[in-house]
């Protein structure tokens, strides 16, 4: 009796650190396998541009580096920067000279040796200034300057990012010069992929909002739920395209790369469903 109890012990912990799974009821169509393009929609992916003329000095990110909102993307050294924070500081010189003959003009007038036209031309000069001078903050202000605190003119103009994401594509070479309107870097928003799937013509008059996918990334499989079955044939494969939505996915995935996605096709009907690793082939025939 001891000796059959000693032998028990070992197979009695074996059992107990087996993962015990349920099997479960999912409906399930006609599968089918075929290819997916990875991509983002358009409102996920942003570009920023240079904004103002000059020369592209440094770049301080690579493709594919995570940022987040306000850190330094691009250098542009600018001309154009450096006329406006010139004209900037030059129009607080001649605000505050503005300001002195406003007073001054006043002050004699009081005393009768000036006419009110004198104060009111003064006064129309200051103003004409100072509407330079906030027209030309807010610009400064809108390129991420601070033009309160402008002490010399500068030709440095730094670009942010203006949200998280990844680095996609730098567009624009280092070291060229660029325009206002100028693409320079990609910014990919991570909140979500999408797979393009192409299917035969007959497949997609099957294709409903019950359709399901199984994408394959790498070693591990994830679930993509059916968007929309898009309006125009792919030219080159002449398949129909459907756009999934990837859940879960992981954020590091290469836009326009392609993977393999098994789809569900209606009709569906509900089945059983175990991991294969709980199958074994007995005789001849799957068993669990």
């Amino acid at each position: 009796m001891t000796k059959i109890l000693l032998l028990l012990l070992p197979l009695l912990g074996f059992a107990s650190a087996i993962k015990v799974e349920h099997s479960q009821i999912k409906p399930l169509g006609k599968i089918i396998q075929t290819n997916a393009q990875i991509i983002q929609l358009s409102d996920q992916q942003q570009t920023i541009v240079s904004r103002l003329s000059g020369h592209l000095e440094a770049y301080y990110v690579k493709p594919g580096q995570h940022v987040s909102k306000g850190d330094q993307v691009v250098l542009i050294e600018s001309i154009e920067l450096s006329k406006m924070t010139a004209e900037y500081l030059a129009l607080i010189k001649q605000l505050e000279a503005a300001n002195t003959q406003k007073e001054t003009a006043m002050t004699l007038h009081k005393k009768g040796l000036s006419s009110q036209n004198d104060v009111s031309n003064a006064i129309i000069a200051l103003e004409n200034i100072r509407s330079q001078q906030n027209t030309l903050a807010s610009q400064l202000s809108s390129l991420g300057l601070k033009p309160d605190q402008l002490t010399k003119a500068t030709d440095q103009f730094i670009l942010y990012a203006h949200a998280d994401g990844n680095v996609g594509t730098i567009l624009a070479p280092l070291h060229s010069n660029v325009d206002a309107q100028t693409a320079l870097v990609t910014l990919v928003n991570q909140s979500g992929y999408y797979a393009i799937a192409y299917i035969s013509v007959k497949h997609a008059m099957h294709v409903d909002k019950h359709t399901k996918g199984w994408i394959k990334l790498g070693d591990k499989s994830y679930a993509a739920s059916f968007v929309q079955l898009l309006p125009n044939i792919d030219k080159e494969t002449q398949r129909a395209k459907v756009l999934f939505s990837i859940t879960n996915s992981p954020d590091n995935l290469l836009l326009g790369a392609f993977a393999e996605i098994d789809i569900s096709l209606a009709p569906t009907r509900n089945v059983v469903m175990v991991k294969k690793s709980a199958l074994t082939l007995f005789n001849g025939e799957w068993v669990v």
